[in-house]
């Protein structure tokens, strides 16, 4: 009856200001012409008072143009009661018009996109509707009762859905209807297509009310006048709330009733500012550096006003949030909040959270993509702020913590849920109960940021540059990305977030540090000074590796070509035997330190022959380069080696390191994090996979906990130094693979013997000890453990590993976790012959120094400066990728196997015989016995029994 001009006008008229629709691509639907049946929008008639309520007139059947319309005037309706009215008394509404519009054909696929739209308006309503039906209400006529609070019929009226009967299927008012009537009612009509009365209808719930024309007229009215009496907000809100779907949002919806506690301390608006870009890019800033940006009420108000304002202008395509000053946001001002809501019922401070907190969720409402660029402290609600944007860059000297357990609150602002999404549920909750503070580097490893920049106007202007990017795509699909991309807000998880603060700040001790228990230990502490300046010794290979160029790897070769690196050393010689007997491997490239390619070969060869794994055939299949790791310039490779290497070899196996536990990180960088760093920069160059060789000493070397899934073991508690570089290594490889680098991590455990020959590494602490305790008789007395790892099952595991793409991106812990203590050991040498007799560790130490061993004089001072006395009694809980261990006695026969080995090369000397009968001569006793007859034996077994009682701590021998 009117057109659309006209009904936008009556609506400004009525309803104050005139909302603005987001903008829309361009659509070829045709404008209405005002003589056409579109559908009308007529305020009450003057005789209805002044009522809070519009009516919209429906005409019986509809079109996509119609729909368009009618979804434009319901739209702008604001907080006012809706009344749907049937153009005449033979129906109410028939949905679709099918004399112009087929199922299947383009015309109803606009019209079914036309009714979504309709469905999702109808669905934000902020106001009750009534739908007063007369005559025929069918297919797609039904979405109007369905949605609506009041349902009023005129006897005669029916309802139905007889798309069925047409050859089609009910669309969106399939899910609509079930608001109001059971899935199995819903089901049952729907198949039938049968129309059913009104009376039928109020049984199932579809309407609430039939009568006369006179009486529906009358309960209308009533209706209208009861909404009249009420208050706007309140009845939106009972609208928008009720029924509450927990009982924290029933706490919450009674908390918004009081309003105490709304009223602002600072200028409106002043604590957010907005920067609209010509690009279609908003620049959203926190703008109170004075508190660093904390968050609380008077903000959150802001921060929801600057986004409603966005969200009504329909130009925004994508959004940046960012902070002034020196932090991002460092959560909610915990001081403001007790204030604020301390003497408050609990209900109402979590109303007030609530407010808080859905106002900066709100971003997530909007249709574009939100970037974050976070510097500074990112603590507690300033971590749960980013986390809601969809991508985030970060200074690179941003620091992230929970901040909840040492405040003595629960998680909130969707952090409980966001957090364990991002990074996983057990980083999340390591995150949480260890209370860590993570570095910029660490939380991307993580996934916390999408990417580190050197500077906070860097990370700004890209962050900037890449929203622009996103604001130039269509905007119907990056919406429908983010739609299917981001997790729906759950209101109840907030909501019990917000009651869970309000309740630890009400009845616990939040923010006062009351409830903590005194520090009690579970681990040994870390000893001395911890190390503070790992930050500013990474960063310099971070910025070198931000200007690496990297090249992905071009799938898998049917047999690959190697680049070894530490070749020459203990476990390099069982990775190399490894890679020559493994058929997937056609040639091995092996950097060595020396003059030439000769001598070169030479020391490769002598080191494989001395842990007995060379064969000659092998040499066919070895390559050799000169170079040196330590040399910041490619290795130490000529520009043509370095080329050669790159075009030629596949995969790079990164083993070599100097393992000094005495010299200092300066001594040590260049070969341990250079070296690695000139292994990243060679892989990328060849675009090769990688595998690096890494430590569980980057969990420390006094602790002996530490799980493959932790890419950034705490370094504050590294005391070695040679623990540190494998720290800062390892870092430098995390940070590359996040750039695209494909590399894997070995973390060896402390290497033992090969489980077959007992050939075992002469130059480290293990050897050392050993010799030492046997040249001074004296052991520790103390109960410190190692693991028993077979050099050849990490070989294995290094060699696999690297050859499995399936493996690119992670961590890998090769340690057994078969263990055996000193005491262990010291019995078991005594047993052997070896006489050992512990001693207090601080004697034993004084003991090794006046001795002047060359064995542990380098390793000596190392030892002293670790807590060596804290760790005993302290068990190996390190994560293990390796398959298990033999059972019991397993580290006997293996520690005899090494102690035998150590013998045959003169490193230890042979036991001192006692009652004359030598090891060597008891073995081949005991040997023997199996070997004679049954009688002869009995007395072999008596004579030996003999023997052996008569030396000491012999019982495991004679009882096996």
């Amino acid at each position: 009856q009117s057109c659309i001009a006209r009904v936008m006008e009556q609506g400004v008229e009525k309803g104050g200001r005139k909302p603005t629709r987001p903008v829309k691509e361009q659509s070829t639907a045709p404008e209405v012409p005002a003589e056409s049946k579109a559908p009308s929008y007529i305020p009450p008639p003057p005789e209805s008072g002044e009522s809070n309520a519009c009516i919209v007139r429906l005409t019986e059947l509809l079109s996509v143009e119609s729909l368009g319309a009618l979804e434009q005037a319901v739209s702008q309706v604001g907080k006012r009661v809706v009344v749907f009215r049937g153009a005449g008394d033979a129906a109410f509404c028939t949905g679709m018009n099918l004399d112009s519009a087929s199922f299947g054909d383009d015309t109803m696929g606009a019209g079914l996109e036309a009714f979504a739209e309709m469905h999702r308006t109808l669905e934000e309503l902020q106001m009750p509707s009534i739908a007063v039906c007369v005559g025929a209400t069918r297919g797609g006529g039904m979405l109007f009762p369905c949605h609506a609070t009041h349902v009023l019929a005129v006897a005669g009226a029916t309802f139905g859905f007889p798309e069925i009967r047409r050859g089609g299927l009910p669309g969106v008012v399939s899910v609509a209807a079930q608001r109001r009537v059971s899935e199995a009612v819903c089901q049952r009509w729907m198949v039938s297509g049968d129309a059913v009365s009104a009376e039928e209808a109020l049984r199932c719930g579809l309407v609430d009310f039939v009568g006369s024309k006179e009486q529906v007229e009358k309960e209308l009215e009533r209706l209208l006048r009861r909404f009249q009496t009420l208050q706007p907000d309140l009845l939106s809100k009972c609208k928008l709330k009720c029924p509450a779907q927990s009982v924290d949002e029933a706490l919450l919806l009674m908390g918004s009733l009081d309003q105490r506690d709304r009223v602002r301390e600072r200028e409106v608006d002043a604590l957010v500012r907005v920067t609209h870009h010509p690009s279609g890019v908003c620049v959203v800033e926190l703008n109170d550096p004075t508190h660093c940006n904390a968050i609380d009420w008077a903000m959150a108000d802001d921060f929801r006003r600057a986004i409603e304002q966005i969200k009504e202008s329909g130009t925004v395509r994508a959004l940046v949030l960012q902070g002034a000053g020196d932090h991002f946001c460092v959560g909610v001002n915990p001081y403001n909040f007790i204030r604020r809501t301390k003497a408050l019922p609990a209900i109402t401070a979590g109303q007030i959270t609530y407010e808080i907190y859905r106002a900066f969720v709100g971003i997530r409402d909007l249709g574009c993509p939100t970037i974050c660029v976070v510097h500074g402290k990112v603590v507690g609600g300033g971590l749960a702020a980013c986390l809601n944007a969809d991508y985030r860059y970060a200074d690179a000297s941003a620091i992230f913590n929970y901040g909840n357990l040492p405040r003595g609150v629960c998680p909130g602002l969707l952090l409980s849920h966001n957090l364990q999404m991002t990074v996983g549920h057990k980083t999340a909750s390591e995150l949480y109960l260890k209370d860590v503070t993570v570095t910029a580097q660490e939380a991307h490893a993580m996934g916390l940021v999408n990417q580190v920049c050197s500077s906070v106007a860097q990370a700004q202007l890209k962050a900037l540059e890449f929203a622009a990017e996103l604001a130039g795509y269509p905007t119907v699909g990056v919406r429908a990305t983010l739609q299917l991309m981001r997790p729906p807000i759950d209101e109840a998880r907030l909501a019990r977030e917000c009651m869970g603060i309000a309740r630890c700040n009400k009845y616990g001790d939040a923010f006062t540090g009351k409830w903590k228990a005194p520090a009690r230990s579970l681990a040994p502490q870390p000893h001395s000074q911890s190390w503070t300046t790992h930050q500013a010794h990474l960063q310099p290979w971070i910025d070198r590796l931000g200007r690496a160029v990297i090249n992905p790897p071009e799938g898998v070769p049917a047999q690959e070509v190697v680049f070894l690196t530490g070749g020459t050393g203990f476990l390099g010689a069982f990775i190399l035997r490894d890679i020559l007997s493994d058929p997937r491997f056609s040639r091995c490239v092996a950097l060595v330190r020396a003059e030439s390619a000769e001598s070169a070969m030479d020391r490769l060869i002598r080191n494989m022959k001395f842990y007995g794994v060379w064969q000659e055939h092998m040499q066919q299949c070895i390559a050799v380069v000169c170079g040196d790791l330590g040399d910041s310039k490619r290795l130490g490779l000529s520009p043509t080696t370095w080329d050669t290497v790159a075009r030629e070899c596949t995969l790079l196996v990164h083993n070599g390191a100097c393992v000094d536990f005495s010299s200092s990180l300066d001594a040590l960088s260049p070969c341990n994090v250079g070296g690695t760093f000139g292994a990243i920069e060679l892989a990328a160059a060849g675009a090769m996979r990688m595998l690096h060789v890494s430590s569980l000493s980057v969990f420390s070397l006094h602790t002996f906990v530490g799980d493959a899934s932790e890419h950034r073991p705490d370094p504050g508690i590294l005391i070695n130094n040679y623990a540190r570089t494998k720290w800062l290594a390892e870092q430098v490889v995390w940070a590359a693979s996040a750039r695209g680098l494909a590399v894997t991590v070995v973390r060896p455990g402390r290497i033992m013997g090969d489980e077959s020959s007992g050939a075992c590494n002469l130059k480290d602490w293990f050897a050392r000890y050993i010799l030492t305790c046997v040249s001074m008789k004296q052991s520790w007395d103390l109960e410190h453990y190692t693991d028993m790892t077979h050099v050849d099952a990490v070989s294995r595991m290094v060699v696999d590993k690297a050859l499995d793409p399936a493996c690119v991106g992670r961590c890998f812990h090769a340690v057994s976790l078969e263990s055996l203590s000193t005491y262990d050991i010291n019995d078991h040498m005594n047993g052997m012959g070896f006489a050992m007799q512990p001693v207090p560790y601080a004697t034993w130490a004084a003991n090794a120094r006046s001795l002047g061993s060359a064995a542990i004089g380098p390793l000596l001072d190392s030892f002293l400066a670790l807590p060596v006395e804290e760790t005993s009694g302290q068990k190996l809980e390190f994560s293990s990728d390796l398959v298990a261990a033999a059972g019991e006695g397993g580290w006997r026969c293996h520690l005899d196997r090494m102690i035998q080995w150590m013998i045959s090369k003169k490193y230890l000397p042979a036991p001192v015989p006692q009652n004359g009968l030598s090891l060597r001569d008891e073995n081949a006793l005991l040997l023997s016995l199996i070997h004679i007859s049954e009688p002869t034996r009995l007395l072999s077994i008596s004579y030996a029994v003999f023997c052996l009682k008569k030396k000491k701590k012999k019982s495991n021998q004679i009882n096996n």
